[in-house]
């Protein structure tokens, strides 16, 4: 078939598909190539298509092919880092050269300076760097939408998907996109104020790609502060990391490298921070507030490496906390005095948590006012601690109010966590479920795996001991996929979790799978915690699949692990639990009596969620002893009910706990 057949058939207009329907072009795609969709990204698809079924067919078939290599990568780098050239395929390349041949000169000037502002096309003062004027621009863009490049989206113009775009882009010599990219960088930093903060990072690109690193340092450094402010880590470490690559940038050496590592330490990236951390430190010459601040990352990385909890945390945040004193800053004072109350509780030195404590109190007492949110933070999370845990949602309240003044998401991640595990502590299930909720978003946003699937992981527990055991499984499921693209993963209790909603709901073989993850994820874990976490959930497991004996077995290798430090166990009333049940078993009834009392009143009117597990056992006691419950268990067993918890109590009793 001749050229001349093709451009004599008739232009069919297609809408974009809506995002349902492309989600399904997707999604019968990847089921066609036997691939799995939670190993696509989807939304990633979506956008750079735009709706187009041909994009969507391409890149996705691009993607099973090739991956994080395909030509979707090279699509979304084009506002960043474009490859020298892509390969788009030929049959496309064609039908876009024919299209390009119908242009004026105007016509195509504008269109080769759209391809290289991207979002900013219809932006048409810009266009004076190709000599067109504001109407004379306009008219372009008009005529590059006539001829299908171009479409409208509420008022304004963009490509009809990234494909078209590219081929525009790449259409232009090389040497004359360097030329527009630095003349478009010269006009916008004249508008920098007008541009706000993060807009500086856009400058910044521009001079990159125009050839220009040494123009590009300063809106680099003011582009990256406020976009880590913002929560908008990935752009600031995309910028930095190549700057960083740049000769002739030694001059800038130090900011740079301290704005890369708070990016990569908010991203909880430890292994990427701690190099960094270590090459800041060996420039030398920090003034006082960034050597408190490295030194504050530096205990950050330690706690985030996943090593013994022990000294060598405390030491580093100790270290901390002593440069952040020389500063008199209140702030990095607090984000100090947190890192010393997480080594603390770690270790499971209630002595160092309550001495924190008291130093957070008068820290708070002597800011009186305008109190920085993470000492408000750093005092719930003792209070937890201690099981105080009305007091620690409280505290979270105040400091989730500052940090939505301030907007700031990375704050708020971390608070709305706290927050929700506070409220889950306090049986108040809905609430939490809309903590977790809001930590998931703000946690999306930044780009922080870890912490979207700890906070989707919440979110399955969460629904689980309310009873809701169909949503818990799909979020577990969720966090499974998210924790995957965690660059620190921490996917043991997320695997777990995940197990315990899938036994609830039925399936046992797809239980049974899960926990096998989750051994095949423990056998690369050094932490004390995470292997306390692994010997806990899978006891209870083995509890509710009838397994007594694993199920013993285990507790006694946790009892084992915990000798000494019994404090720092996570989940303590878990833990408390299977201690009485090991000692009913290896002791008989009566001598767990006194462990049961004594728990129980260590949770009564603090943790109501660890009260009803230690409500259950004495219960089942009652029923080893008497063959029924007493009154008084009858009476306590009701608080199940009053407060929201028919998944905890379905689990008891597939636990043999309860009846």
């Amino acid at each position: 078939m001749s050229d001349g057949k093709i451009e004599a058939l008739e232009t069919v207009e297609l809408e974009p598909l809506p995002r349902e329907a492309a989600e399904r072009l997707v999604a019968a795609r990847v089921a066609k190539a036997e691939a799995r969709i939670a190993d696509v990204p989807v939304a990633r698809i979506l956008q750079a298509s735009n709706g187009n079924p041909l994009a969507l067919e391409l890149l996705t078939k691009e993607w099973l092919a090739h991956g994080s290599t395909s030509l979707l990568s090279d699509l979304e780098a084009l506002n960043t880092q474009p490859a020298a050239n892509i390969g788009i395929p030929r049959a496309i390349g064609a039908v876009f050269e024919r299209q390009i041949r119908r242009l004026d000169a105007p016509t195509r000037a504008a269109l080769d300076l759209a391809a290289v502002l991207g979002r900013r096309l219809a932006d048409l003062p810009l266009y004076q760097v190709v000599e067109l004027s504001p109407a004379a621009a306009g008219e372009a863009l008009s005529r590059l939408k006539e001829e299908g490049m171009f479409r409208e989206v509420q008022g304004g113009l963009e490509f009809r998907n990234e494909l078209i775009r590219a081929q525009a882009y790449y259409a232009v010599a090389g040497p004359a996109r360097q030329h527009l990219h630095c003349k478009v960088g010269e006009v916008l930093e004249a508008r920098a104020e007008q541009l706000g903060g993060s807009g500086n990072l856009e400058v910044a690109w521009h001079f990159l790609r125009g050839g220009v690193p040494d123009r590009a340092e300063t809106s680099a450094i003011k582009g990256a502060e406020a976009a880590i402010s913002a929560g908008a880590l990935i752009e600031a470490e995309q910028i930095l990391e190549i700057l960083l690559r740049e000769p002739g940038s030694d001059h800038a050496t130090q900011p740079l490298l301290l704005l890369l590592a708070r990016a990569l330490v908010g991203q909880s990236r430890a292994e990427a921070a701690s190099s960094v951390l270590t090459r800041l430190c060996n420039e030398g010459g920090l003034s006082k507030p960034a050597h408190a601040l490295t030194a504050r990352m530096q205990a950050t990385v330690e706690y985030l490496m996943n090593r013994e909890p022990g000294s060598g945390y405390c030491e580093a945040a100790d270290r901390a906390l002593e440069a952040a004193r020389e500063t008199g800053d209140w702030e990095l004072i607090g984000s100090a005095l947190f890192e010393c109350a997480r080594s603390g509780v770690n270790a499971g030195n209630e002595a160092r948590v309550d001495t924190i404590r008291c130093q957070t109190e008068q820290a708070i007492s002597q800011v009186a006012t305008d109190v920085p949110p993470i000492l408000w933070y750093t005092k719930a999370y003792c209070d937890f601690f201690f099981f105080e845990l009305a007091s620690a949602a409280t505290e979270l309240e105040k400091a989730i109010s500052t940090l939505n003044a301030r907007r700031d998401p990375v704050g708020l991640s971390l608070a709305y966590t706290g927050y929700g595990a506070c409220k889950s502590g306090l049986c108040d299930f809905d609430a939490a479920c809309e903590a977790y909720d809001e930590a998931l978003r703000y946690s999306t946003g930044i780009g922080d795996d870890l912490k979207s699937a700890i906070a989707t992981s919440n979110l399955c527990v969460a629904k689980l001991h309310q009873g809701d055991f169909a949503s818990a499984v799909a979020l577990g499921q969720r966090a499974v996929a998210i924790a995957s693209n965690a660059l620190t993963p921490r996917s043991v209790a997320i695997h777990l979790n995940l197990a315990s909603a899938l036994l609830m709901s039925g399936d046992r073989d797809g239980a049974q799978r899960a926990v096998v993850a989750a051994e095949h994820a423990i056998r690369s874990e050094r932490s004390w915690t995470t292997n306390m976490e692994f010997l806990l959930g899978y006891a209870c497991f083995a509890l509710e699949t009838g397994d007594v004996t694993l199920a013993l077995q285990l507790t006694e290798s946790a009892e084992r692990l915990a000798w000494g430090k019994e404090r720092a166990v996570p989940n303590a009333g878990l833990f408390d639990k299977l201690r009485v049940y090991r000692l009913v078993h290896t002791s008989g009834p009566d001598s767990a009596r006194p462990l049961v009392l004594e728990c129980q009143q260590k949770y009564r009117n603090r943790h109501p969620f660890f009260y009803l597990d230690l409500i259950a056992c004495g219960a089942w006691l009652d029923r080893l002893s008497l063959g029924r419950y007493s009154p008084d268990s009858e009476r306590a067993l009701a608080l199940f009910d009053k407060l929201g918890a028919r998944g905890l109590r379905a689990i008891l009793v597939a636990q043999g706990i309860l009846v």
